[in-house]
């Protein structure tokens, strides 16, 4: 029988996937700052590899997603991926805080509303009533459930690449879309990699160490590969595609793979609702804030 999440696991997973995604969300930031100075970004090109790493701005923002990292784990240990991961879109509000703060930057009573429907979101995903993760890491079940969610994935994820090479004009969508599932895997191998250091024992701790390293190199692909679709294109078409990969894709692995059952769902998905429309809403407070940081380092530059 499926067991319900406490309310001190409910209060400690969400605050502290709340501060996970504030750590996520301004590291993408600087690693987006990053990238712009490298003149043409290629995912195959060790050169382009090399001038990103020697980045100051790219590495503070490496940094703070990777100090991000053990807060979402912790996350996931209380509540589960499938209520830990739409947290991740709170991250915006923390964006935004960042551009009024350093760029003074005007909110329009839209955005305004869009941080509103982000803050009460949460909410609504704790009413949803998520029970806990149920998982056996040698059993068939866990097999067929990784089967089921990973093939598909890898699937869409070649095809989209094949799109992007082959189609200009839809890189930039296809490259978010690759991102947001690279991150929606990461998040679901997180999960088992928590699960099997919650065990602690062979050989279901190997399985997990396997599935942490994938969660590792996925999101570094994952990032590489947003920043190339931000750097082709408008962050504003990029980043309501990332996120909706994100944010649903390990919903569905937290139902498939760790028999997380919502005993609520009309609060459940409507706090994901409000989570994306709350990010679209505000994803034009992010490209105007990137557009005047870069403006400030141009100007600087020219004074030097």
């Amino acid at each position: 029988m499926a067991e319900e999440l406490t309310v001190i696991e409910l209060v400690l997973g969400i605050s502290l996937g709340v501060i996970a995604a504030s750590f996520f969300s301004l590291g993408a930031i600087f690693q987006k700052k990053g990238v712009m100075d490298i003149p043409e970004l290629q995912l195959s090109d060790a050169q382009s590899m090399k001038e990103m790493v020697k980045s100051r701005i790219w590495i503070i923002g490496l940094v703070l997603g990777v100090s991000g990292g053990p807060m979402y784990m912790l996350s996931q240990a209380y509540i589960g991926v499938t209520l830990a991961q739409p947290l991740m879109g709170t991250g915006m509000i923390f964006t935004v805080i960042a551009g009024i703060k350093l760029f003074q930057e005007n909110l329009s009573t839209f955005e305004y509303l869009g941080i509103g429907v982000i803050i009460i979101a949460p909410i609504l995903l704790a009413l949803g009533n998520v029970t806990k993760v149920s998982i056996n890491l040698l059993s068939i079940e866990f097999i067929l459930g990784c089967l089921i969610y990973y093939i598909p994935c890898i699937i869409a994820t070649v095809l989209c690449l094949i799109g992007a090479k082959k189609s200009e004009k839809l890189a930039v969508p296809f490259y978010a879309l690759v991102s947001g599932i690279m991150f929606g895997m990461g998040a679901v191998s997180s999960q088992i990699g928590v699960e099997a250091i919650k065990l602690w024992q062979f050989p279901e701790i190997l399985i997990g160490i396997i599935f942490l390293i994938g969660f590792a190199v996925g999101n570094a692909y994952g990032t590489l590969v947003i920043q190339l679709a931000f750097q082709k294109g408008k962050i504003i078409t990029a980043t309501p595609i990332q996120s909706a990969g994100n944010l649903i894709l390990p919903i569905v692995g937290g139902v498939l793979i760790f028999n997380q059952i919502i005993l609520v769902p009309i609060f459940f998905y409507f706090g994901v609702v409000l989570i994306l429309a709350g990010n679209f809403m505000l994803v034009r407070v992010q490209a105007k804030i990137e557009e005047m940081s870069t403006s400030v380092e141009e100007i600087d530059e020219k004074k030097k």
